[in-house]
């Protein structure tokens, strides 16, 4: 991917980001709203801010780039601001320079242009691996369902209790509720939490939800 096509996927990212920002949907970034009342900017810190303060991808600290006057100076790149109002540079970087190189003065401004590809990519593909939602946790009262309704056997009731007392309680609920469905919940109620515990954690052990691990 050429350059210019990074930066203008990245750019594309970030408007993501800020329209569901401030639509109140969870981004999966820590996201800091502009100074400006009435603006609509974002700005994403480029480091870990409430963890170990690490860069959050490689070659961010130190970082090698281009300033305006075609020099080049070594520092920290920390953040990165979108402004959807600004047509002609509405992401914009925000580089510290190595004050230990005798550079000490202050933050300075970038555009994109003025940041190594490899960066560029670097941050784009943390991003985009930042904003994919987390597999949400599976529904464990659907994963025993299921396990019951599909799986449930003599030979299973063996393997979690490894006493016939327990299959016998299954006939039981089954002959009382005519079937699987109703039995499942009036075979559960029949057990002390301790067996409960043992019965749904193998039905966690090979249910993912609906689907058969």
């Amino acid at each position: 991917m050429a350059k210019q096509e990074i930066i203008k996927h990245l750019t594309d990212l970030m408007a993501t980001v800020q329209m569901a920002h401030f639509k109140g949907r969870e981004v999966g970034v820590r996201v800091h709203e502009g100074d400006n009342l009435y603006g609509a900017t974002i700005s994403i810190d480029l480091y870990n801010f409430e963890g170990d303060g690490k860069p959050v991808c490689d070659g961010l600290k130190p970082c090698t780039v281009t300033l305006g006057n075609g020099s080049t100076d070594i520092g920290w790149l920390f953040c990165m601001h979108y402004d959807p109002d600004d047509e002609v540079t509405p992401l914009v970087f925000l580089f510290t320079p190595d004050e230990e190189l005798g550079n000490n003065d202050g933050d300075i401004d970038l555009v994109p242009e003025n940041l190594p590809e490899e960066v560029l990519t670097a941050i784009t593909k943390w991003l985009e691996k930042a904003m994919v939602p987390a597999k949400p946790k599976s529904n464990d009262v659907t994963s025993f369902f299921y396990y019951m309704w599909n799986k449930w056997n003599e030979e299973e009731c063996k393997a979690v209790f490894n006493d016939p007392h327990f299959w016998n309680k299954w006939c039981e609920a089954y002959d009382t509720m005519h079937g699987p469905r109703g039995a499942t919940e009036l075979f559960y109620m029949m057990l002390s939490d301790t067996n409960r515990d043992k019965l749904v954690a193998r039905a966690l052990e090979c249910y993912d939800g609906m689907t058969e691990k």
